[in-house]
């Protein structure tokens, strides 16, 4: 037995849609049972109020939501779906203490769909509402137990109990023989003989029972992908389980039949958000699973090229028994009713870069510096769907050392608005967009512009979930980690030779100037008002031992000389200003009165000469 009472189905729900109940119905009775399902809403602070459905919470219920007409899922169409599912439990639950689960149902039989047969002395069970009842012992052909089945379906089912009892007549043999341990997910179609196998006749009591084949499943237990043809086959799992005390994420990708067929693709993964932030986070591919769904066993027609609708019901499902737990599911993104995306870039206006994530590998593009101007640019689109997104609200956590001066709403058909200062200075950016997002008005950008903070040690700043929560439909998008860095001051290009025009010596004093091949760059990318300077010293020109009858002068900014020897000379100063970030430290210099030349003395002899100049860049003090 297992105590289903908790807190953690409310105080931590994650984010999704906020209202349901205009989506789905709840049949007062299911069957000659009560229907277990209610809704509760979120306590925890950045989901508040939101609506989730509780299927189950004590000993022997059965609980079912089923869209409403106007939200049925059409199959003849591409469909994205995701959903937040707890099951109660504590990581320290005790396999086979919890039950029995959920199942995620698509079936074409009606509002109030269960499984037939079901009833106070034969308590739903192991068919989580969904599979055949297993009652019958006299029954030989599988095709009986399909039958009470909910007809015309496919379920995904979420089994915290291993059923394997095979006394027979008691519901409890549908896991018996199919290598389960623990809790785990598969799916099939519920309606068709097919999905049952006998198990014989017990030896002592001759009554029949069945289990049900769990081809391709999901053992959360072990993490293992069992394939019934060889389920003891190696392989490398993530441990995990259902009742753990956890939100566990789950997201469906159909992929629709071709013109004239029937069968297209469910794509379904587990745990692929994080349930504390929201982020996507890497999956195991044993957690992924491609199945074939072949629409004909849901009674429906194979796909036409006149775009006709293939609608069914979908909904969940669950029961427990003498084992229970609290069964929850929340929605994110819901089927048909509308499709929308939410991306982010993240522009280094200083540096005329995209920000990029370094949570793989640091690189220059994921690190700013401290001053940078910075523009966070989210794009929201409306794909379709049969409603407006409704209500959209921002939930756009404030990144750790980054200051916005500026938000701005722009909508596709048209039209601006402004974020306030108080919004911009939330630990959350919160605003509701005025305008809903809909075929007329498919897009709107929000703009953030900011500022990298000063700091004075390398900060990190953590990816995070960005949402934008409607009425109807949630969104959202995971932004990069990036440093921000108090920023650096070095030397850029220096030419490594640098030489004199050629000059014919006239036995007077001369001097001789630069040709065009000197460049000394300073790359400075620290925080405005930082100051640096650059210093030149130089030896005596020679030719092979020979040194040369003269010597370097640097003439200033204020047409001051200076001569250039073994003492540094100051060749130029610089205060940081925004934007500025290289600075060609011989830009200026000309031929007449800046730069440096060579004075050359009226008895030195012809030859070719060199030298080394050293530079020396010095970080000044404010």
């Amino acid at each position: 037995m297992a105590q289903a009472t908790d807190e953690a189905a409310t105080a931590e729900m994650p984010a999704g849609a906020q209202t349901l109940d205009n989506v789905f119905n709840m049949p007062s009775s299911l069957g000659p049972l009560p229907n277990s399902a209610k809704i509760i809403k979120s306590t925890n602070d950045a989901s508040a109020g939101q609506q989730a459905f509780q299927i189950t919470d004590t000993k022997n219920q059965v609980g079912a939501i089923w869209s409403k007409d106007d939200h049925k899922m059409d199959l003849s169409h591409d469909q994205t779906m995701s959903m937040w599912m707890y099951f109660g439990g504590s990581p320290d639950t005790v396999d086979g203490s919890t039950g029995e689960g959920m199942a995620f149902v698509l079936q074409n039989s009606g509002p109030d769909a269960i499984t037939q047969g079901i009833s106070q002395k034969m308590l739903p069970g192991q068919t989580l509402g969904v599979w055949g009842l297993d009652n019958d012992t006299s029954a030989s052909t599988s095709d009986i137990i399909a039958k009470k089945a909910i007809q015309n379906s496919w379920a995904i089912e979420f089994d915290e109990y291993n059923n394997s009892d095979t006394t027979g007549g008691n519901n409890k043999a549908l896991d018996n023989g199919n290598n389960v341990n623990g809790g785990h997910i598969l799916a099939s179609y519920p309606g068709d003989s097919g999905s049952y196998k006998r198990l014989g006749i017990n030896a002592t009591s001759a009554k029949y029972c069945f289990r049900l084949i769990h081809g391709n499943m999901i053992n959360t237990k072990t993490g293992k992908p069992t394939n019934i043809i060889n389920p003891d086959s190696p392989y490398n799992g993530l441990a995990t389980k259902l009742s753990d005390g956890s939100w566990h994420h789950f997201t469906l990708s159909w992929k629709a039949p071709a013109i004239n067929e029937t069968t297209g693709t469910m794509t379904y993964t587990f745990n692929d958000k994080d349930p504390l932030t929201g982020l996507k986070k890497p999956v195991d591919p044993k957690y992924i699973i491609t199945k074939d769904v072949d629409i004909s066993k849901l009674n429906l027609a194979p796909i036409d090229s006149t775009g006709s609708a293939r609608k069914v019901y979908w909904g969940v499902t669950g029961t427990t028994s003498d084992v229970f737990t609290n069964n929850v599911v929340a929605f994110d993104q819901l089927p048909g009713w509308l499709t929308a995306a939410a991306n982010l870039t993240i522009k280094d206006e200083t540096l005329n870069k995209a920000v990029t994530d370094n949570s793989q590998e640091q690189n220059a593009t994921s690190q700013v510096n401290s001053g940078d101007k910075l523009t966070y640019t989210y794009k929201l689109t409306y794909t379709g769907g049969t409603q407006a997104w409704q209500d959209v609200t921002t939930a756009l956590p404030k990144p750790n050392g980054v200051t916005f001066s500026t938000g701005t709403i722009t909508y596709a058909q048209g039209g601006t608005e402004e974020l306030t200062a108080a919004e911009l200075n939330g630990e959350s950016i919160g605003h509701r967009l005025q305008l809903p997002l809909s075929a007329d008005n498919k897009s709107a950008t929000v703009t953030l512009s900011g500022t990298a903070d000063h700091v004075t040690s390398v900060q990190n700043v953590a990816a995070a979930k960005h949402e934008f929560t409607g009425a109807n439909q949630t969104a959202s998008v995971d932004s990069p980690a990036y440093t921000i860095s108090p920023g650096s001051l070095t030397f850029g290009t220096v030419n490594s030779q640098s030489t004199f025009k050629e000059t014919a010596l006239t036995g007077t004093n001369q001097k001789v100037w630069r040709k065009d091949d000197w460049e000394v760059d300073v790359e400075d990318t620290r925080q405005v008002g930082s100051q640096w300077a650059v210093t030149a010293q130089a030896d005596t020109l020679k030719d092979g031992t020979e040194p040369l009858r003269g010597q370097l002068h640097y003439v200033d900014s204020q047409q001051a000389d200076h001569l250039l020897g073994k003492d540094a000379v100051t060749i130029m100063t610089q205060t940081k200003k925004a934007g500025e970030n290289q600075t060609d430290v011989t830009k200026d210099w000309n031929d007449n009165n800046h730069g440096i030349y060579l004075a050359v003395d009226g008895d030195a002899q012809v030859g070719h000469y060199s030298g080394t100049i050293t530079w020396t860049l010095n970080n000044v003090p404010n």
